[in-house]
């Protein structure tokens, strides 16, 4: 990315802009964006700022909406995507094949204060299990993955469930030999001050682990951010003129 001085720059990152694929370290991607609000530089300087705009939620809200999703399979011939379960749209579904305990799960991209769990579409009067956890699953048998939840709820149906806790990785398990269907996902919460996990290196070591450098000088200024719960990367380059 080439830009002129004297400018604002704000690296978004953000989940996927489709639900093509189930994510791996693709599931965050970045946005080089200029608003040409001018900050007090010098000539040929730029202040630059990453705005994780997924991450900063002050009022409570759906945090769940097209986050990375996936899961434990596809229903067999069936367009199933894990990202169905939280696309915003009703008429969609998560279907797996019929296994032991499948399962399917979002990452929230940061650490939030999760008050509300919405499910929609859930076939009735089976066992399941909610998990909720900040940090990774170990593994995705179900009684391994349970050991490292901050918080399981036992459901049978459909329907609103308070959490009021602490997470970012939501995991659904149908038990017993089964297949997991529903329609849609919905976690509200908001972001705290320990949401964001992501951590700077600059190629300037004087940058440190900033996130919004200010006054940049002219040259290329590279960046990996890294996310330190999963260990995935994000890479920018930015040239200024």
């Amino acid at each position: 990315m080439s830009c002129d001085g004297n400018q604002n720059i704000e690296i978004l990152v953000s989940p996927p802009p489709a639900c093509s694929n189930e994510p791996s370290c693709n599931g965050l991607y970045t946005n080089l964006w200029e608003n040409n609000c001018c900050r007090s530089c010098p000539t040929g300087n730029i202040s630059v700022g990453f705005e994780h705009n997924v991450l900063r939620v002050e009022e409570e809200k759906d945090i769940s909406f097209f986050k990375p999703a996936r899961a434990s399979s596809r229903g067999l011939g069936l367009a199933s995507n894990g990202h169905f379960g939280v696309d915003g749209n009703n008429q969609t579904l998560v279907q797996t094949s019929v296994t032991d305990n499948p399962w399917w799960e979002v990452d929230l991209l940061g650490v939030f204060d999760i008050t509300t769990l919405d499910i929609r579409g859930l076939v009735s009067n089976q066992n399941y299990k909610v998990l909720i956890s900040t940090t990774p699953y170990m593994g995705y048998d179900y009684n391994i993955a349970a050991t490292s939840a901050n918080q399981e709820l036992s459901i049978s149906t459909d329907g609103t469930y308070s959490v009021n806790n602490t997470g970012r990785f939501i995991r659904i398990y149908a038990l017993g030999n089964t297949s997991l269907v529903f329609n849609e996902v919905q976690v509200f919460g908001k972001s705290n001050e320990n949401t964001s996990t992501f951590r700077y290196q600059w190629n300037n070591p004087a940058i440190g682990n900033s996130n919004a450098p200010e006054c940049l000088g002219s040259g290329t200024h590279n960046v990996t951010i890294t996310d330190e719960l999963t260990g995935c990367q994000l890479f920018e380059s930015i040239t200024i003129d």
